[in-house]
């Protein structure tokens, strides 16, 4: 049997090769819409996906898979191994900047996270976590300076997804906000000290997988947009926050209300 080390092994070198293939599709891709003119997705998100669906097929073939495009009906997170996947988050960004759009991945066992990596396309930086075994971007150990006020923090938060009360509400106590449309992008840049939190109002768990365990290994939050513990089958938003940030950030949506 496969042990950690020997799975972290071949994710690492299949996300090796994808970032290659990726690279190249990016000179000749075709982008298609989902549930509105604005929800975008790509021929990369689709063959990145079913690329990672293959390799459980054939290394992990009792492993589960939830994943952004595909259906997740039948998948528990809570039961055995199971990975969590957005191939590309952030498509906008692919298709209109070329930046600021990442690979997310996760492996849980009966609800614990054991593995989480994403991949920055355009920065090539790998942020990992192995449990126990802190993050790396890069192989090279993540220190994190923390923020202890809200004053002092960028926060990252999608307007569009928030009221206006809130958002004035959090811009008044916050050093500034910023919006990056890729929420896996925010959560890094939380937990490398750049923000003090980032707010995805939208998310769902391949959004976030990785966060829950970055948060743990580094000693911030994670919770859903009420504060509360994140259930994996059921995600509804997320907020990965330095922890001071993250009690003042719920007291002002408790005020204020999301929408």
């Amino acid at each position: 049997m496969e042990t950690l080390q020997d799975i972290n092994q071949r994710i690492e070198q299949w996300i090796q090769v994808i970032a290659l293939k990726v690279e190249q599709m990016q000179q000749d891709f075709y982008v298609e819409t989902k549930r509105n003119e604005l929800d975008l997705v790509t021929n990369i998100d689709k063959e990145v996906q079913a690329d990672f669906t293959k390799l459980i097929n054939e290394y992990y073939p009792e492993h589960q898979l939830m994943g952004e495009e595909k259906s997740n009906t039948e998948v528990d997170m809570y039961k055995g191994y199971a990975w969590a996947i957005d191939p590309i988050d952030g498509t906008t960004n692919l298709v209109k900047q070329g930046k600021d759009y990442c690979l997310i991945l996760s492996l849980f066992y009966n609800g614990e996270p054991l593995l989480a990596y994403t991949y920055d396309f355009y920065q090539k930086k790998l942020y990992k976590a192995m449990k126990d075994e802190g993050v790396t971007i890069n192989d090279q150990p993540l220190q994190l300076k923390k923020y202890q006020h809200l004053k002092d923090a960028l926060i990252s938060i999608d307007p569009k997804h928030t009221s206006s009360n809130l958002l004035k509400a959090l811009i008044s106590k916050a050093h500034g906000f910023r919006f990056i449309g890729a929420g896996g992008i925010g959560a890094l840049r939380t937990i490398t000290g750049d923000f003090g939190a980032s707010i995805d109002v939208g998310a769902n768990l391949w959004d976030m997988s990785a966060q829950i365990l970055y948060a743990k290994e580094l000693g911030l939050v994670v919770t859903d947009i009420e504060g509360k513990e994140i259930d994996l089958n059921h995600v509804k938003g997320t907020i990965i926050a330095h922890p001071e940030i993250h009690a003042e950030i719920i007291e002002i949506i408790k005020q204020y209300g999301v929408k």
